[in-house]
Order: C-alpha cells, then sequence, then structure tokens
C-alpha cells in the first residue's frame, strides 16, 4: 500500500524499494510483484519487468494485468512473436479488451502480417466507437493510429507495411 501511494505521487525509485521489502516477506505478494514490474517499466527496465510479469503467470495464469503488460514489454524488446500469444489470450477472456487489441494489432504489422493487423484494428474501433471518434483518442495512445491506418488502408495492404515498419508500434504505450 506504501509502494502504491509513493508511486501515486511519483516516487517510483523508493516505491520500488517498498515493493522489493514486500516481495522479500512474502516473495507470492504477486500483488507487489505487479505493481513493481508495473514500476520497471515506467522506468524502462523491461527485462526486469518481464520477469516480475512472468513470475506473477506462473502462479496465476489468468492475470490479466500481468499478461497485458507482459505483452507490452514484449514488444518494446522487439519480441513480436512472443507478444501474441499474450495478446491472444487476453482477448479470450476478454474480447473486446480494446488494448490487448491494439497491441496486437502493432505486434502483428511488426511482424509484416499488415492484413491481420488491419482486422484486429478494426475490432479495436468498434468496441471503442467514442473514443475513436474524439478527435483525441482516451482509450489508448494507439487508438488514433489504429483509426488512421484503418482510413488510410481500406481493403488494401497499407502502403507504408510494404516499405517499413509501422508508426503505431513506434508508438507511445503502457
Amino acid at each position: 500500500l506504501l509502494g502504491a501511494g509513493l508511486a501515486d505521487q511519483g516516487e517510483t525509485l523508493k516505491s520500488i524499494s517498498c515493493y522489493e521489502k514486500a516481495i522479500e516477506i512474502n516473495p507470492l505478494f504477486l500483488n507487489a510483484r505487479y505493481n513493481l514490474g508495473v514500476a520497471y517499466l515506467g522506468l524502462g527496465r523491461r527485462r526486469e519487468a518481464i520477469d516480475q510479469f512472468s513470475f506473477i503467470l506462473e502462479h496465476n495464469p489468468r492475470h490479466s494485468g500481468a499478461r497485458l503488460n507482459l505483452g507490452v514489454a514484449l514488444v518494446k524488446e522487439k519480441q513480436h512473436e512472443a507478444a501474441v500469444p499474450h495478446f491472444a489470450e487476453i482477448l479470450r477472456l476478454d474480447p473486446g479488451n480494446t488494448a490487448a487489441l491494439l497491441y496486437l494489432g502493432a505486434a502483428l504489422e511488426a511482424l509484416g502480417r499488415p492484413r491481420e493487423a488491419l482486422a484486429v484494428y478494426r475490432q479495436a474501433l468498434a468496441t471503442a466507437p467514442e473514443s475513436a471518434a474524439s478527435p483525441r483518442p482516451r482509450a489508448h495512445p494507439l487508438l488514433g493510429a489504429a483509426k488512421a491506418h484503418a482510413r488510410r488502408s481500406g481493403s488494401e495492404e497499407p502502403r507504408h507495411a510494404r516499405t517499413s515498419p509501422s508508426r503505431c508500434s513506434r508508438r507511445r504505450s503502457l
């Protein structure tokens, strides 16, 4: 609890210390591990975040927050192929999870699978139409990119997918 309060106040390094102490006392304190992973991810310490989220999923495979953030960390590490099954599992449990749809689309696009990415982006737009209509999408940073991607693409392969990585895959994430 103290770690979360510190994190909310922008004291990330102090919050990390609190989470680490809590885990030292109880290695199976999954909430502390989750918060530690989120803090690590926010600081760009992706390998450490991946370790925390992986540990959580070993003990609770249905922890959607850990699974989503593990996928995000893997995408940021350019391990798109490894990220895809995590987003797919989230969507199996929660088909309307917009964040999972958007990150899955970005991962597929980075893997050179633009048609699949486009279908996923369209599904994301359908699950969050009120956000997609907004000039500054609030549901997720990738939503605006997905909307633009879908507009440009129509039913054809996106132009930029043939020559360069997607702008969507370079957007800021969690």
